[in-house]
């Protein structure tokens, strides 16, 4: 059964009076997965709360780690200049390449390195 069959069934449980400790063995959830599906759906409503999770489980997820490209301009660009600060590359990344990324970023990448 599809999680979003499984919300509704809980709810309709709850409704008819059952426990959430009750009804989640029946769905095959935590009891804490149950309590915040209830929590949630006292909040905004059945077909909000719905709607929300269901897009919640949609698309994919972001790159958590920095492009090994990106590393490799970094770094090419500190060995060319070797006076330039986090600030300076930033610029020269974002100038040069069009990247965007955090300055802070840049340090961690540069005391991986250096």
């Amino acid at each position: 059964m599809r999680s979003i069959s499984l919300i509704e069934l809980a709810w309709e449980l709850h409704k008819a009076g059952q426990s959430a400790d009750d009804i989640a063995p029946k769905v095959g959830k935590d009891r804490t997965t149950v309590f915040r599906w209830f929590a949630s759906i006292r909040l905004k409503g059945i077909k909000k709360f719905l709607k929300d999770y269901k897009l919640a489980k949609k698309g994919r997820r972001q790159k958590r780690k920095t492009d090994p490209v990106i590393k490799a301009r970094i770094y090419a660009i500190r060995e060319r200049y070797r006076h330039f600060c986090g600030e300076k590359i930033h610029y020269w990344l974002q100038k040069d390449y069009g990247v965007t990324i955090l300055v802070s970023t840049i340090y961690r990448i540069l005391a991986k390195k250096y």
